[in-house]
């Protein structure tokens, strides 16, 4: 073969080989970004549900306040009222504070639902039912213990709500 054939040969080799280098390149190049547009997508999700979450965890931690509140305004009352007519819980609280701990009452039961941890929405079930459980004593004393035991209980579950928002920055 002649020079030129060589020439040519080598020519078209040359180009072949660069062509083909710079279609792998861009292959390995696309495929990377696409791989990094996944994460950075994934990511993105994960910050939107742990914003999620914190939003929902302050938001419970306000409720659960204004329910004890509530709750603890109706021990108070029920308990003036015995002094009074000596009959448990026939008095009225009146309809303000009543109306709020149901709105309450609503609203922590539609939020405990949106927590992901199984545990503690159901300790946020168990904390209201406790909660309201004390407009359903019998005696004085039966209220004081219902009570004295959410002081208790309403301590742990802001605990623990503290520490899943912790977990969520």
């Amino acid at each position: 073969m002649n020079p030129e054939i060589w020439g040519l040969v080598g020519t078209l080799t040359g180009a072949i080989l660069v062509t083909a280098s710079s279609v792998i390149t861009t292959l390995i190049s696309t495929k990377s970004s696409t791989k990094n547009q996944i994460t950075l997508e994934k990511l993105k999700r994960e910050e939107l549900f742990r914003d999620f979450q914190r939003k929902n965890f302050l938001e419970i931690q306000d409720i659960l306040s204004k329910i004890y509140r509530y709750i603890t305004v109706l021990h108070i009352e029920d308990l003036k009222n015995y002094k009074i007519t000596k009959e448990w819980q026939k008095g009225m609280l009146n309809d303000e504070t009543n109306d709020n701990l149901l709105i309450s009452n609503r609203n922590l039961c539609i939020l405990s639902e949106r927590v992901q941890n199984d545990n503690l929405r159901n300790q946020l079930k168990q904390i209201r039912t406790k909660m309201n459980s004390v407009s359903k004593t019998v005696s004085p004393s039966e209220s004081n213990d219902k009570m004295f035991q959410l002081v208790a209980d309403f301590d742990k579950i802001m605990n623990d709500l503290g520490v899943e928002l912790r977990k969520n920055y």
